[in-house]
C-alpha cells in the first residue's frame, strides 16, 4: 500500500476498488453486489477497499504482475 492510499479516505478505495474489480467483468460485478446480504455488505467493502482498491490498484506494479499472481484476488 503506498502513502497516497493511506492518506486517501475509504470510499476513495471502495470507488477505486470496483474499478478495479471490473476486469472481472461489469456484468459479474453488479450481479454479484446484488446478491450481497445485509450482513456481508460491511465484509464486501472491506474486500474491495483492501484487495481490489489498496492492493491491486497499486501504480506500482504492472498489471501483468497483479493480476497473473494466482493467489490474488486481482
Amino acid at each position: 500500500m503506498s502513502t497516497e492510499d493511506v492518506k486517501k479516505p475509504p470510499e476513495t478505495l471502495l470507488n477505486k476498488g470496483m474499478k478495479v474489480r471490473q476486469v472481472a467483468g461489469q456484468v459479474h460485478v453488479k450481479h454479484s453486489m446484488a446478491g450481497v446480504s445485509d450482513f456481508a455488505v460491511p465484509i464486501q467493502h472491506t474486500i474491495t477497499k483492501v484487495c481490489w482498491g489498496a492492493i491491486c490498484g497499486r501504480r506500482s506494479l504492472e498489471r501483468k504482475a497483479r493480476f497473473d499472481d494466482e493467489i490474488s484476488p486481482c
